[in-house]
């Protein structure tokens, strides 16, 4: 666009370009002066509301008027000459000079002196007060979006893109503003947000100043997120011996996780810093952060003489593990963790320690007949001492009662002031026919290990669960997610799975409606569907009546992850993550995010850590596998897959794979190969998906081939990975076909 007049602006260089566009220095022809333009990706404007609000909001930035803050001049749309819409762009003050980061750099250590450091900080705060004041939140504070002046002076960037207070969520289709290292808790939470996330990205700024580091640390975005929303900081003046004090008990208040615990207001960061600077204590209240108590229930043992009862023990720690996960003042440990110690001898001492955890509860069961024998105890990590012990002998039909009594033992010995709403959390709501609640055990247990044969075997026992008792919500809700499995791991055909799928997560929408797990069934339904509003706001509804509920979280990451969000699929997978860190299939889906990223090593970084977990795990032998290929490591990638086929055995998803490798190593033969015993498949009754066959073709440079195999399966839907053809690596070649749109606007992806 260089020597290209935009309006009455003559565009001179390019200045820069990232993440939300790119800036040019230009001349105003009517005014006679040196501006600055920004271009901005075109979805600011993708509808008339989306203009209607952008413009609004820019108008309203443009009206703050403060030296620190970069004077906005103009907004105005631009026709893109490569055909791509009308792309906004905000004409802004040409500022010479050097971003913070760039000028921190100057240094040895990349940190400034203290007193330079409240300077600047205090300039920042005053232009943003100044916004603040006029109900403007900039959101995306960080030391690149703020420059240094030959003088001295600061100024704010990118005020054009603030939001109004009350407009405020993160999250946009396919973008999300924002730096992850700067942002605050509430803005990765995808919350309401208001200054104190810039009041957040302050404190952010302050401490990269006085230490040249960052407060939160992450090899990658979602351990990025991690850090911000578990970890503290290190202090300050454990990192620079020359810092006041004083400056700690600031850096506390600004980086609050809980934002009604924070720094309120620009202003209050302005005189605390002046009185740092005149020698005195910093004029500012630290709310002290309660800490919550924590418990991790370990697997109760089966002492029972059938070893078969495995599964009650487990499903009776589960339940007690997610009855307790609803108690807003209890920090429960992931069920991953605690299973780790599964017939183990443990140290109460060392497990308080490696979980981070102020109590255990342990003990056994004891099941002969129609009777359980109970026993449970909880012991202070902190010294090993035993605080309750209890022993409960009942008829099998009181299961459902020593649980509750036991969660409630738990609250009141930890000393837990609970509302009575709070209280009604512990109980179940439904109490199932026992034999009914049995067999909804047995098929957890069996879905849990994620093979064909087990997930059948867990349908078997949950239609049993409904023959017992026909209003067990939740045994339909896990009936739909079953089927829902078998059909994307290519067990069952897409018309048999998506109809059963419907019924039962309707039937258990309807018996109850505020079941989370209804929720995410429902949703998963809509996800394969391409769906993906209907599938949103079924996940957002089960996230908001359990946030605890980590596969929601994951599932969920895949409605981002196929309208190409990469930033907010793998914060919603980095979630499920810290719920259940040693999921292997959260932490291979971590991989697969990376993978459609081309961040092929982290992806391959994050997939082996599932493996780690479960070396038998075939998924993540499979993704690994597809990874490999891509990174042309192929006889890695074709001896992964053998790993996955001593699991699975023969399987449409590896022989696909296989036929990728093939043919991406010049051996067309084998690929053909590959293809016809697909076919062969398919003709004995096996059904196969038309992506396996999209995917070979593809790799074969077949585009028409590859295309009318896409269209199929488009019709058919109903396979998560059809639903990434956007984004997943082996659709590549097909996204540039010049049909591609037609189709992506079929299938509503093109938002």
């Amino acid at each position: 666009m260089i020597g290209q007049t935009v309006s009455h602006y003559k565009i001179l260089e390019k200045l820069g370009e990232g993440g939300m566009g790119v800036v040019y220095k230009a001349h105003d022809t009517r005014l006679d002066r040196v501006i600055a333009l920004k271009f901005l990706p075109a979805h600011f404007t993708a509808s008339d509301a989306e203009s209607a609000r952008f413009l609004q909001e820019a108008k309203a930035a443009s009206a703050v008027n403060h030296p620190n803050v970069c004077v906005i001049y103009d907004i105005q749309q631009h026709d893109d000459p490569a055909g791509a819409g009308k792309r906004p762009f905000i004409a802004m003050e040409y500022v010479e000079g050097t971003t913070l980061r760039d000028h921190a750099k100057l240094s040895r250590d990349h940190s400034l002196p203290w007193k330079e450091s409240a300077d600047i900080v205090i300039q920042i705060a005053d232009g943003l007060a100044a916004a603040h004041k006029k109900g403007i939140v900039h959101r995306d504070i960080k030391s690149e979006n703020i420059m240094i002046t030959k003088d001295g002076r600061v100024k704010i960037m990118d005020f054009g893109l603030a939001r109004l207070r009350g407009n405020l969520r993160l999250t946009k289709t396919g973008s999300t503003l924002g730096t992850i290292a700067y942002m605050s808790p509430e803005q990765i939470q995808d919350m309401d947000i208001d200054e104190r996330a810039d009041i957040w990205s302050v404190g952010v700024v302050l401490f990269e100043l006085l230490t040249g580091k960052l407060p939160f640390a992450g090899e990658h975005q979602a351990a990025m997120m991690y850090s911000i929303l578990n970890l503290e900081p290190p202090p300050v003046t454990s990192l620079r011996a020359d810092v006041p004090g004083s400056f700690e008990k600031l850096m506390s208040a600004l980086l609050q996780k809980d934002r009604s615990l924070r720094v309120g207001a620009c202003t209050e960061i302005i005189q605390a810093l002046r009185k740092i600077q005149q020698g005195s204590e910093a004029a500012i209240t630290v709310q002290p952060v309660e800490k919550r108590k924590s418990v991790a229930v370990l697997p109760f043992a089966n002492v029972s003489p059938d070893p078969e009862n495995e599964f009650f023990s487990d499903g009776i720690t589960e339940e007690l593990i997610a009855s307790l996960s609803k108690v807003k003042q209890l920090r429960v440990c992931s069920r991953s963790m605690a299973f780790q110690y599964k017939a183990k001898l443990i140290d109460p001492r060392q497990v308080g320690r490696d979980l981070s955890v102020d109590v255990i509860l342990e003990g056994s069961i004891r099941r002969i007949g129609n009777r359980v024998r109970i026993a449970a105890e909880l012991t202070d990590t902190a010294n090993g001492f035993q605080l309750w012990a209890e022993s409960y002998d009942r008829q099998i039909d009181d299961v459902f009662a020593v649980q509750d009594e036991i969660a409630r033992t738990i609250v009141e010995a930890l000393q837990l002031q609970m509302s009575l709403s709070d209280q009604s959390t512990l109980v179940q709501k439904y109490k199932a026919n026992v034999q009914a609640y049995e067999e909804y055990l047995r098929a957890r247990y069996w879905w849990s290990k994620r093979t064909k044969e087990s997930i059948e075997q867990g349908i078997h026992h949950l239609e049993r669960a409904i023959q017992i008792d026909e209003n067990y919500a939740i045994a339909y809700a896990d009936l739909a997610i079953c089927y829902h499995g078998l059909a994307n791991y290519a067990w069952l055909d897409p018309e048999t799975a998506s109809r059963k799928a419907e019924e039962y997560a309707q039937k258990a929408l309807l018996l109850e409606p505020n079941l989370d797990e209804a929720h995410v069934a429902r949703a998963c339904l809509f996800q394969v569907m391409c769906d993906f509003e209907r599938g949103e706001f079924h996940f957002k509804r089960a996230i908001q009546l359990n946030p605890s509920n980590d596969f929601a979280h994951h599932c969920f990451a895949y409605i981002y992850l196929a309208r190409g969000d990469f930033q907010n699929a793998l914060r919603e997978n980095s979630i499920a993550q810290r719920l259940e860190p040693l999921s292997p299939i959260i932490n291979a889906y971590a991989g697969f995010i990376y993978f459609c990223m081309g961040q092929y090593e982290q992806a391959l970084k994050e997939v082996q850590k599932s493996i780690e977990i479960d070396p038998a795990f075939a998924q993540g032998h499979h993704l690994k596998a597809w990874i490999l290929i891509w990174c042309s490591r192929y006889d890695d990638a074709l001896m992964t897959l053998h790993e996955a086929k001593g699991v699975w055995g023969e399987h449409n998803h590896l022989l696909g794979a296989e036929g990728v490798l093939r043919a991406r190593t010049g051996n067309e033969s084998g690929a053909r190969e590959i293809l016809e015993k697909l076919h062969e498949r398919q003709r004995s009754g096996v059904y196969v998906h038309p992506c396996e066959y999209a995917y070979i073709h593809a790799a074969l440079g077949e585009s028409d081939a590859a295309f009318e195999m896409v269209e199929k399966a488009s019709e058919i839907r109903f396979y998560w990975w059809f639903t990434l053809v956007k984004v997943h690596p082996a659709f590549e070649s097909i996204r540039r076909d010049p049909r591609f749109p037609t189709l992506i606007e079929k299938l509503g992806l093109n938002m």
